[in-house]
């Protein structure tokens, strides 16, 4: 039915067999759909909410007919098979297509085959917004976001990346109202003139995870979207998915106080000094204290069942004030920011902080004050 090389094979059911779930109330969901597309062959899988396409190259018979088979145990016989070379060829079974053998060197491993008219396909419908751009610069962008959003679904409408075009650019935002990681993709950087138009999705984060992996290595990529589903392409590869139909937060209101004071250090300095007070304060539920003074940020932590830990490290400020964040959260961010020369805005009270690297205000994490059990937290 067709020939095809080992590595090509491999490749493109490695790129879509990622969306199959393992568990489904539909078995053909676990398939993947092989089917001819010009002289070469498709690789396609879905989940009902997002579909990944990939062609590869194979010679293809005359009687060849699309399959779908079980995807995890086809990738796995083609990554086995003894030699590069593939041959997968139909058994009819009452005048019906029943199975496919794989035959490499001596090995002939044989699957059974579901109807590729029972595979749903994913109709994205008309897409009448495009953008195009470089694939490295989204990949980093939507790294740098995508760890902040919510995994609650009972807050589906911030699952996911927030895509927002406007005239300055490509904005990229995610939260979990407890921080917020927000990003700019310049105008400059696409090929047209004005985003203004485009209208803002939420694209969710599954679906923002798979994008990161197609991304890997790519030069360009091309995102078409409309209000209710998003299709990335990339060369041979296409990916497309619901977007969630709801309300994003107004982020742009979560600032901190106009009156807080601003605090430099080094991202690695401090990083390093979160890392050995959470060996001791393992629970990020009791917060550790920040105490900013004298030219210093002062650590302390405690946890009753653990331990207690105290750290420094340098650090200028413009004021003195105390205050109290998730240790976790805030070294996450720092590992999502590029540099290690460090700005931490910082109110009083219950005002958000807002990270960034020193002088940049496109790029910043904003986190969320939190009071730490045993200890003042007094502003």
């Amino acid at each position: 039915m067709f020939v095809t090389e080992k590595p090509a094979l491999a490749d493109a059911l490695a790129l879509v067999a990622g969306i199959v779930k393992a568990k489904s109330k539909f078995p053909i969901l676990a398939n993947v759909l092989i089917e001819r597309d010009g002289d070469a062959l498709t690789a396609r899988c879905s989940n009902f909410n997002m579909e990944i396409a990939t062609r590869f190259a194979a010679t293809i018979g005359e009687e060849f007919l699309p399959f779908t088979v079980e995807a995890q145990r086809f990738a796995d016989i083609v990554k086995a098979a003894p030699e590069d070379r593939i041959a997968v060829n139909v058994i009819h079974q009452d005048g019906v297509m029943a199975a496919i053998t794989v035959n490499s060197g001596r090995s002939r491993l044989k699957l059974p085959v579901l109807p590729a008219s029972d595979f749903p396909k994913l109709d994205a419908g008309n897409l009448p917004h495009r953008i195009s751009l470089n694939a490295p610069t989204l990949q980093k962008v939507l790294k740098a976001v995508e760890y902040a959003a919510e995994t609650n679904q009972a807050k589906y409408y911030i699952c996911g990346v927030s895509l927002q075009p406007d005239a300055t650019g490509l904005v990229a935002v995610a939260t979990d109202g407890r921080r917020l990681a927000k990003r700019l993709i310049p105008a400059n950087e696409f090929d047209q003139d004005d985003l203004a138009g485009i209208p803002p999705v939420i694209v969710p984060s599954e679906t923002v995870d798979q994008i990161i992996k197609l991304l890997e290595g790519r030069d360009d990529v091309t995102a078409e979207w409309s209000g209710e589903k998003i299709r990335v392409e990339l060369s041979d590869t296409i990916l497309t998915s619901k977007l969630i139909d709801g309300q994003f937060p107004q982020w742009q209101l979560i600032q901190p106080d106009p009156a807080c004071i601003t605090a430099q250090f080094s991202g690695k300095a401090l990083s390093e000094a979160l890392g050995r007070m959470l060996l001791v304060t393992p629970d990020a539920g009791n917060g550790i204290l920040f105490d900013f003074a004298n030219g210093a940020l002062s650590l302390r932590a405690r946890d009753i069942a653990a331990g207690e830990g105290e750290d420094e490290i340098a650090a200028e400020a413009d004021g003195e004030i105390r205050s109290g964040f998730h240790g976790r959260h805030l070294r996450e961010a720092i590992a999502h920011h590029d540099g290690d020369s460090f700005e931490l805005l910082i109110g009083k009270g219950a005002a958000p902080a807002l990270l960034r690297q020193t002088g940049d205000t496109s790029d910043y994490t904003i986190l969320m004050p939190m009071q730490v059990k045993g200890m003042l937290v007094n502003g």
